[in-house]
């Protein structure tokens, strides 16, 4: 028997029948997939409600509104810029998982300026929503400053003329404070201890150049043993100010002041005497130059070549040559030099001063006018027939013979028509040095004064003789030589 292929037919009873099945398990594997799969959306999650809490320039808070919970995204531009797309902004930041339902105190980084924030959610099936657009005014501070450790300035390295001043740093809501402005202010009364009156009141050394991340610095050329007051401002870099609490202090006793009084003599100088007490002694030292002055308090000790004196003390120098002297007032107990004076002279050899003598003539004397004599120096005389020649500076009073201590107006008795000179001199009390003379001299007479400087009475004489001749000559005329009249 001969077997032939038969190709198998449906007929259309078992299409229908095939496609039926078919369709029975597409719709069974789909809902297998539906059932395993619940909990992912084919629809993206939508997102409302966006707001913003700006607190500095640097910081804000967002909130939103998901219809699904998610892991949410963020991304800052510039107000205005051109708006991203989903994709770009979940390059940015994420802030976190998003529920379904209002999202608040979202946490974002911003800059300086207006801002707009673009938000998306992605849901667990990694669908997405185009941004949530959230605009962010610039930022506004008007939170000053808070001075840190309450304020408190403290005071440290007191001497007579310089202290330094220390606080705290300030802190601020959106200034660093490496960036936070510091003023100082000073005053001589009560009257800075706000931030109003530091302003009005005070004196900024600062010198309006703010001091910037430091937290001390040194006052200078204060006044010793006085009384100050001092203030800081902080300021941040919106404006807002803030004042520290005000401090007083007063400056350490300073060194005082002498004067020294220096004499130049041929080969030397004097130094004049000081007065000592139990408390205190004097010192001096010299040198060719000036030195600078010493320390308030400093050790007497450290001064090289510092001697102690009380009565005018000669320093031996080469005339010419400028020697400087300096004087040390010291405490007897401790040592401390407490005040300080320093002078210069040039020993040379010293000119004769100059005396004006006045001499009134009168008869048989001549008057020597009165001199004024302090505590340092005296007047002397002498008179004679003759004029004398002036002393060298210095010379010995006890030298002059006859000469006599005089300061009243004095009498000089003489012979009329005969001149006396008379001699004056100045004389040092201390040492009977003579420096300075001056001489005149003048001639009693009877009845007619002369002065100054030795002047005689010739020109009266020959105007009396010369009336006399003239009026002899009109007698004689008169009675011998007139022709009378007819």
């Amino acid at each position: 028997m001969k077997k032939t292929n038969v190709s198998p037919t449906f007929s259309n009873k078992n299409k229908l029948i095939l496609a039926t099945l078919m369709i029975a398990c597409l719709m069974a594997f789909t809902a297998y997939v539906v059932s395993d799969r619940s909990d992912v959306s084919a629809v993206p999650p939508s997102l409302s409600d966006g707001s913003v809490v700006r607190t500095s320039n640097t910081d804000a808070t967002i909130g939103f509104s998901a219809d699904e919970a998610g892991t949410a995204y963020y991304l800052v531009l510039a107000s205005g810029d051109a708006a991203p797309d989903g994709t770009a902004v979940m390059d940015g930041t994420s802030i976190g998982a998003a529920v379904a339902g209002p999202n608040t105190g979202k946490a974002v980084v911003l800059s300086a300026g207006a801002k707009d924030i673009y938000v998306v959610v992605e849901d667990a099936g990694g669908s997405i929503l185009g941004p949530l657009k959230i605009a962010v005014p610039a930022y506004t501070d008007t939170i000053p400053p808070v001075p840190g450790n309450s304020g408190i300035i403290t005071v440290s390295n007191i001497t007579h003329n310089s202290l330094k001043l220390n606080w705290t740093a300030a802190t601020d809501n959106d200034t660093t404070q490496t960036e936070l402005r510091y003023y100082l202010y000073i005053s001589a009364t009560s009257n800075i201890g706000t931030l109003a009156n530091c302003v009005a009141n005070g004196t900024d050394i600062s010198g309006g150049s703010a001091i910037v991340n430091e937290v001390a610095c040194n006052v200078i050329e204060l006044s010793p043993d006085t009384t100050y007051y001092f203030n800081i401002i902080v300021e941040d870099e919106a404006g807002n100010k803030a004042a520290y609490t005000m401090k007083n202090v007063t400056t350490a006793p300073g060194l005082g002041s002498l004067t020294v009084v220096l004499t130049a003599w041929d080969g030397k100088v004097t130094l004049a005497a000081q007065t000592a007490s139990t408390d205190y002694s004097f010192y001096y030292s010299y040198g060719a130059a000036s030195a600078e002055a010493p320390e308030y308090n400093a050790l007497i000790g450290t001064v090289a070549g510092a001697k102690a004196y009380a009565a005018s003390t000669d320093i031996a120098g080469k005339n010419g040559t400028e020697i400087f002297v300096q004087v040390y007032k010291v405490t007897m107990a401790s040592g401390e030099i407490i005040a300080f004076g320093e002078a210069g002279a040039t020993p040379a050899v010293p000119v004769l001063g100059t005396l004006a003598v006045s001499l009134a003539a009168s008869d048989g004397k001549v008057t020597l006018s009165a001199q004024t004599a302090d505590s340092a120096y005296a007047y002397y005389y002498a008179s004679g027939a003759g004029s004398v020649s002036p002393p060298a500076y210095g010379a010995q009073i006890s030298t002059v013979p006859s000469a006599v201590p005089y300061s009243t107006i004095l009498d000089i008795t003489g012979t009329n028509g005969t001149k006396i000179f008379v001699q004056v001199y100045k004389v040092n009390i201390a040492s009977g040095a003579i420096i300075a003379f001056g001489q005149s001299s003048a001639t009693p007479f009877d009845g007619t004064e002369e002065t100054g400087g030795g002047s005689s009475n010739t020109m009266v004489y020959v105007a009396i003789a010369v009336i006399a001749v003239l009026c002899a000559g009109a007698a004689v005329w008169f009675l011998f030589l007139r022709k009378p009249k007819p």
